[in-house]
């Protein structure tokens, strides 16, 4: 059976995300992640992952630990919800969630805070550590930095098979601490019209050591810092102190 012929004839997010990242070797980043929760003590247990997407780190977790997780597009929810059929994955907010029972670990992957402003991200911390058990383990990966991120750059993707036809392109822009980047898809597939969409993202430039420092603040410590699953980007293992943390509101839960 051919990609074009399993995918609807209007294409949604999630199924444009997927094919754009299917070269993407999320198994050997899912090796990489249990063998730091592994280092770190995490053996078992239970993981949850915000701003899941797909679920494509989830999926191959799966086989080690009981995995749950989460994203604020409904679109992404279902596509993760039809990968992890059994697993517990549900709509929500980085900033209002929460989980009970408490899990062994999180996950913040891809640089899920950068579509948070600081304050924000404090709130995304606290519920964070409120869904950790007492000593629970935190993999958070940020995004580039101002220093690192350079606007006005054309760039372009393209999908070339038999029956579909995808091509993405974005010019990014820069205001100030904000970063835009504009997806713009045309999709052509067989017996169909050109489908045009626009993924719209609007993302936050903060300094590294700023939003660590919001996220220790938290009731985090930093156990170490290692490579990042995207290139150039850290990854910090963060430890969650025996004491819940303060502040912030919690909702939207399951």
């Amino acid at each position: 059976m051919s990609v074009a012929s399993t995918l609807a004839s209007e294409m949604d997010r999630a199924q444009l995300y997927g094919l754009f990242h299917q070269g993407k070797d999320y198994g050997a980043d899912a090796r990489r992640i249990r063998d730091l929760l592994l280092s770190h003590g995490v053996d078992r247990g239970r993981i949850l992952e915000g701003a899941c997407g797909t679920g494509s780190y989830l999926e191959p977790l799966a086989k080690h630990y009981q995995v749950l997780g989460f994203d604020a597009d409904p679109q992404m929810v279902q596509a993760a919800c039809a990968r992890l059929p059994r697993a517990q994955i549900w709509e929500g907010d980085l900033r209002h969630f929460e989980v009970s029972p408490p899990v062994h670990a999180t996950l913040m992957l891809f640089g899920a805070l950068c579509y948070l402003s600081l304050p924000e991200v404090k709130l995304a911390a606290q519920c964070m550590h409120r869904a950790l058990r007492p000593g629970g383990l935190a993999l958070v990966e940020p995004w580039v930095g101002p220093q690192e991120f350079v606007g006005g750059e054309p760039h372009m993707a393209v999908i070339d098979l038999s029956e579909l036809k995808v091509v993405r392109q974005v010019v990014t822009r820069r205001e100030g601490s904000l970063a835009h980047v504009d997806f713009h898809y045309l999709v052509a597939q067989t017996g169909t019209q050109v489908q045009h969409l626009v993924d719209a993202n609007t993302l936050h430039l903060h300094p590294r050591d700023e939003l660590l420092k919001a996220v220790l603040a938290a009731g985090f410590a930093l156990e170490s810092q290692v490579d990042g699953l995207m290139a150039g980007s850290p990854l910090w293992v963060l430890r969650a102190s025996e004491s819940p943390s303060m502040g912030g509101s919690s909702h939207d839960g399951v």
